[in-house]
Parts: structure tokens; C-alpha cells; sequence
């Protein structure tokens, strides 16, 4: 469905956009990991692609620990694609924002980082 616009010309509706950001593939880069910073609250580490959550096997980031900038966190799986959430910042994990296996979209907060 399209609407019709000044001129005859015809423009995609608000639901054929929305579709059609759900049809990207999976590999295609669409979000940074490193989300919101602020400066008194702290930052959120964030999904960077549309899947479900998967937590670390060998170490799982919990409450309290510490993580470093570059380091993984967990893992965002969509069919036989894996995407790795990775900290941009170093600091105390504050927060964790879903449970295993919960869908997550592109750009969601995982985890919220408190200050160094």
C-alpha cells in the first residue's frame, strides 16, 4: 500500500517502512555496542543486531563485575548467526537488563555499566 503524494508520485506507508527494517539481514552492521554514555548515571552496553540473548558460557557478566573496553560480554544469536555484545567502556556491570533467550532488537540496552 502506497500513499499518494503531490504530483502523483507515491511513497511507501509508516507499515511497509517498519516491514521493510525487519527484512535486513542479519550480517548487516546496524548499530554501534556502545549505546548511551552519561555522565552521572552511568552508560548502556546495547544489542548490536536483532536476535536472542545468549549470556557468556564460560563467564557470565552478573552484578558487580567488572568489565574492560573491548571485552565480550554476551552473545546475540539469530538462526545460525552470532553477533558478540562487547563493552565499549570499562566499568562495574550495574544492571542487567534481559534474561537469557529473551528477544532482543538492535540498539536495546543488555546492561547498564556504572562509573569507574
Amino acid at each position: 500500500m502506497h500513499r499518494e503524494q503531490a504530483g502523483g508520485r507515491t511513497s511507501p506507508t509508516r507499515m511497509e517502512e517498519v516491514g521493510q527494517e525487519e527484512n535486513r539481514t542479519f550480517s548487516q552492521p546496524e548499530a554501534s555496542c556502545c549505546g548511551e554514555g552519561w555522565d552521572i548515571f552511568g552508560k548502556l552496553i546495547v544489542a548490536p543486531a536483532t536476535g536472542r540473548f545468549r549470556p557468556l558460557c564460560d563467564a557470565p557478566v552478573t552484578v558487580g563485575r567488572v568489565v574492560r573496553s573491548g571485552q565480550p560480554v554476551a552473545r546475540i544469536v539469530n538462526g545460525g548467526d552470532e553477533a558478540t555484545v562487547t563493552s565499549c567502556w570499562d566499568g562495574p556491570i550495574k544492571g542487567v537488563l534481559v534474561l537469557p533467550e529473551q528477544p532482543v532488537r538492535t540498539g536495546e540496552g543488555l546492561f547498564w555499566l556504572g562509573g569507574t
